[in-house]
């Protein structure tokens, strides 16, 4: 059988590795990730590859970080999913688009969306 050579980019193969290794616990909520800098040295990349590879994993929610600051595994990942999910569900009400949703709250173990009865915002609340 022939293999088809992969076609996945240098910046992807990194973001999806670094998301295994956090998903698998070999990286844990709170650790420091290499410097920019020294991440390019060390997987042998352009500096600007690394940067987008942390780029990426910032606006999905694995890491944060500010500039000059160092960069860490983000320790509330499904508080941060819960609050893009409140904010995407009004905006999209405020858009008037109207998406068909029938819940009433979104549950899940970090905590849980729910509609104001009276705002008829989406808001949410950490678990206890």
């Amino acid at each position: 059988m022939v293999r088809k050579q992969s076609t996945s980019s240098p910046s992807h193969v990194l973001y999806e590795e670094i998301v295994n290794d956090i998903r698998q616990g070999t990286l844990r909520p709170g650790d420091e990730l290499d410097g920019g800098e020294a991440f390019a040295e060390r997987k042998g990349v352009s500096r600007a590859t690394a940067f987008k590879v942390y780029r990426r994993l910032e606006e999905n929610g694995y890491v944060e970080a500010g500039p000059g600051k160092t960069t860490r595994v983000r320790r509330n990942r499904g508080i941060w999913l819960l609050q893009r999910i409140a904010d995407t569900l009004n905006d999209l009400e405020f858009a008037n688009a109207r998406p068909h949703i029938t819940a009433k709250r979104i549950v899940t173990e970090d905590g849980v969306v729910i509609r104001d009865t009276e705002s008829g915002q989406w808001i949410m609340k950490e678990a206890i």
